[in-house]
């Protein structure tokens, strides 16, 4: 007697693949979306179909098609399904990402929605106050941080400068040194506020790391055979 015949599993698409990995692979108390090395969807990928077929490519003509979005993510990319982005992964009109510097620009009203800037006359200092104003999240904070609010990206983009330029950190350092802000080192970077507005320990902070830098001075002197205070 004949064995009846099996019924093969239908073989996914790339999109129906990527949207399978993406709900079954994430951890979604961390994150809505998975990493393609660390959550091994870049293996499964290539496991599934074929190590010719490139899970890069599929990836980026999902994201082409409108159907996922990818953000840069430390050796590799995360991916998210469209409707299911985290609070920090922001899209324009078009459902093109946006990189954290637009964003921060568009809040702060210097850049319309087609990626024009509208206010072209600010001064580092009139953009750095409308920066802490306009990027603040007032309930947990009256400061930004200069990475994650975007405000660093946000200053190179408006004064034209490279994306390696120190210039807006530098600027910042004339402004806390004019004592025109505040600044208040954090995980990652530091937080800038408008004077007064600073937590009760910054005092204690910026105490603590002249100590540092001074005591690290004297070291280096010391080495160089100088004095503190010469003669003059």
């Amino acid at each position: 007697m004949p064995r009846p015949r099996t019924r093969q599993p239908k073989r996914l698409t790339h999109e129906q693949f990527v949207v399978h990995a993406v709900r079954t692979l994430r951890n979604p108390q961390k994150s809505p979306g998975i990493h393609v090395v660390f959550d091994g969807f870049n293996e499964a990928f290539r496991t599934y179909f074929g190590r010719d077929d490139d899970p890069v490519k599929a990836i980026d003509d999902l994201v082409k098609e409108k159907k996922i979005v990818k953000t840069p993510a430390r050796k590799g990319v995360m991916i998210y399904l469209y409707d299911e982005l985290p609070e920090r992964v922001h899209l324009d009109k078009n459902g093109n990402l946006l990189d954290l510097g637009t964003y921060a620009l568009m809040r702060m009203g210097v850049m319309d929605e087609d990626r024009n800037i509208i206010s072209p006359d600010l001064t580092s200092e009139h953009f750095t106050m409308r920066a802490i104003e306009s990027l603040r999240d007032i309930e947990k904070s009256k400061g930004i941080h200069t990475v994650y609010s975007g405000f660093n990206d946000a200053f190179r983009t408006y004064f034209s400068l490279s994306r390696k330029d120190k210039g807006p950190i530098i600027f910042v350092d004339a402004l806390c040194a004019e004592e025109r802000v505040v600044r208040v080192f954090r995980k990652g970077g530091a937080a800038i506020f408008i004077p007064g507005e600073e937590p009760d320990y910054a005092k204690r902070q910026a105490q603590a790391y002249a100590r540092v830098v001074n005591t690290h001075g004297m070291r280096t002197l010391k080495r160089m055979g100088l004095s503190e205070h010469p003669d003059p």
